[in-house]
């Protein structure tokens, strides 16, 4: 009897380690993108790509922010945020942005509006 304790026991410690696990690679990989500097604005959500094309988590906080804001510059430039989009012949510029940790540890890319920080948001800096 002991032992089929023990064998569920351990099976449900393993399960918390898988989702944790897991949590952290999304953390560290997916982050989201925002149409205002609001947390309940628009959001596209992306994932980290690599310089050479694989998608895995960054290793170090500035690189999350970088590819953060690369692909949300990205998102931003083919016109995820607009309902007409863009074409070859008109690009939708990038507003210059900021990035903070979300609350679940992703990271929220935000455009930079006058006087909204990521304190003013009740977030984290990076």
């Amino acid at each position: 009897m002991f032992a089929g304790i023990g064998a569920v026991a351990s099976l449900a410690l393993t399960g918390g380690a898988i989702a944790i696990v897991q949590a952290t690679y999304a953390e560290k990989s997916v982050s989201l993108c925002y149409a205002t500097a609001s947390v309940q604005s628009e959001t596209i959500e992306v994932g980290t790509a690599l310089p050479d094309g694989s998608v895995a988590p960054a290793k170090t906080m500035a690189d999350r922010v970088r590819f953060a804001e690369a692909q949300c510059g990205a998102a931003w430039q083919i016109g995820g945020f607009t309902s007409e989009g863009s074409s070859e012949e008109t690009r939708v510029p990038i507003p210059d942005l900021f990035t903070c940790i979300l609350r679940d540890g992703r990271l929220g890319v935000f455009p930079v509006t006058d006087e909204v920080t990521c304190t003013t948001l009740d977030l984290k800096d990076p």
